[in-house]
């Protein structure tokens, strides 16, 4: 999740920043890159149900990191779902006196967490840099819109 802001803090150690270097977005992620393809999205978007025009606009806009964020929760529920189950078999493999048992789930437990912990990382990652994508260019939207 530090991805923007790790150059700023390399630079920073090295000198004082000046203003122009606090934050580097990425190209891609700049208003001017993401309007026309928001643009062309949002005029060839209609109303689905109760989703206005701009939300399937925005949906179809970012379509990949929206399906992607959609398995990556899944995949973090499947280890919170399956991470009880594995602690099942640990006690009752300590309850058994069983300590190469013990010793395999512990690690199978562990290795889980750590999964876990990655996947809701990348997670953070991705809705939140989604999420700043789809402000970025609404924005740019609205103001291109109250300008013309």
């Amino acid at each position: 999740t530090f991805s923007v802001a790790n150059p700023m803090l390399a630079e920073g150690l090295k000198k004082p920043l000046e203003f122009d270097q606090l934050l580097h977005i990425p190209r891609k992620d700049f208003a001017c890159n993401m309007l026309p393809i928001l643009r062309e999205t949002y005029r060839t978007s209609k109303a689905i149900g109760f989703m206005p025009r701009l939300m399937v606009a925005l949906i179809r806009f970012r379509f990949v990191d929206v399906v992607f964020i959609f398995l990556i929760t899944l995949f973090e529920a499947g280890c919170q779902l399956v991470t009880p189950l594995i602690l099942s078999y640990l006690l009752d493999s300590l309850e058994n006196d069983s300590d190469q048992e013990c010793y395999k789930w512990a690690a199978v437990l562990s290795g889980i967490a750590f999964v876990q912990v990655v996947i809701h990382h990348i997670f953070v990652f991705v809705a939140m840099r989604t999420g700043w994508n789809w402000k970025n260019a609404t924005t740019a939207l609205i103001h291109e819109k109250l300008i013309q």
